[in-house]
Formats: structure tokens, sequence, C-alpha cells
């Protein structure tokens, strides 16, 4: 389990680079459950609508989605996601 600055600096290598292998990401559970699929980062801005719309409609269905939080524009993305991880 990963909290505070060690959860920032996590988040930060998937983001910085690219990994290859299997990797885990853990953090505290809002909604129990299990899900397995391709991560979909979102960092664009959320006040780019067009470069936000496209990076959602290359979002695959099933895909974990994953963001700095959840607002009224990602929920295109979050009805597409199995899973969603959050910075807050």
């Amino acid at each position: 389990t990963y909290a505070g600055q060690e959860a920032f600096d996590l988040i930060e290598q998937f983001l910085n680079k690219s990994l290859s292998g299997e990797q885990t990401l853990k953090g505290i559970c809002a909604n129990k459950g299990h899900a397995k699929g391709k991560v979909k980062v979102l960092f664009s801005g959320y006040d780019n609508f067009d470069t936000l719309a496209q990076a959602i409609e290359s979002m695959e269905p099933g895909s974990i989605l994953v963001a700095e939080t959840t607002s009224p524009e990602l929920m295109l993305a979050c009805k597409k996601a199995s899973a969603i991880v959050t910075n807050q």
C-alpha cells in the first residue's frame, strides 16, 4: 500500500517512463473489487476539451482510468472504465 509522497513518486514513475513487465499500483480502496485491463492515463488539462475528447475517444471500453480526480468532463471516460484510480 502506498500513501502520501510514496504514492506520488510511484505515479510519477508511471507518467515519466515506459515500464515493462507487470506493475502493481495499490492504495486505499473506495469501493471493493478487482479489475484487470489496459490503463488509460488522462493527464491533459480538463479545460482543453478537444484534447480531452480525443483522449477519451481513444480509450477502450473496460480500461482502467487513471486521472488526477473525477469531474463532469470525465463522465464518459468513467462510464467506459472497468476501474478508476485517482490521486484524490
